[in-house]
């Protein structure tokens, strides 16, 4: 009904986990046959297996949601459950990487971090680690309406402190800064 109507491109993302819908894969298995293309916006838990064999030769684009790059500050932010982790959501990252070189694919894979002052810190382990898994872009967003919101000055620093590791990491492509914060604050 999408590619009849004129829809070409479709972004799995909302209010929870997309990948955690039990057809996702034949969704996009269906949907290509059709002609159409795919995003993902992801928490990266489940990108294992099925699913990340149909995503690296299907999809057009990955985009992790990390707001963190420590273990430590990674539990105390996602709160994740038990059996999820960094080590985890790298991990599956790293192979998606892996198998998409391996068989010349075109998968864009970046990682978001939604900027807080909780996370801020975090923005120079950040950049080292998409630079080590080796991840097409990494784009910064801040975190508004929110008690951890950062203040316009901190975005200052922040933006400030993005500009310099980015000359430092020139092989990390940073697609977006902090952007807007509440100026009320």
């Amino acid at each position: 009904e999408l590619y009849a109507a004129g829809t070409r491109s479709v972004e799995f993302c909302g209010g929870g986990e997309p990948t955690l819908y039990p057809r996702l894969d034949d969704i996009v298995l269906h949907g290509r046959k059709l002609g159409l293309s795919f995003g993902l916006l992801t928490n990266g838990s489940t990108l294992s297996g099925r699913l990340a064999d149909i995503a690296v030769r299907e999809l057009s684009y990955i985009r992790v949601s990390m707001n963190a790059a420590t273990a430590e500050k990674y539990a105390q932010i996602h709160r994740p459950h038990s059996t999820i982790s960094l080590d985890t959501i790298t991990g599956n990252i790293a192979s998606l990487i892996s198998e998409r070189n391996r068989i010349g694919g075109h998968l864009l894979i970046s990682i978001k971090m939604l900027v807080s002052s909780l996370n801020y810190t975090e923005i120079p382990a950040m950049f080292e680690l998409v630079r080590s898994l080796g991840v097409d872009s990494l784009q910064f967003k801040a975190l508004r309406m929110s008690s951890a919101e950062i203040s316009s000055e901190l975005a200052k620093e922040i933006g400030e402190t993005v500009a310099r590791l980015g000359a430092e990491y020139p092989n990390v492509r940073v697609v977006a800064g902090i952007g807007k914060t509440n100026v009320q604050r």
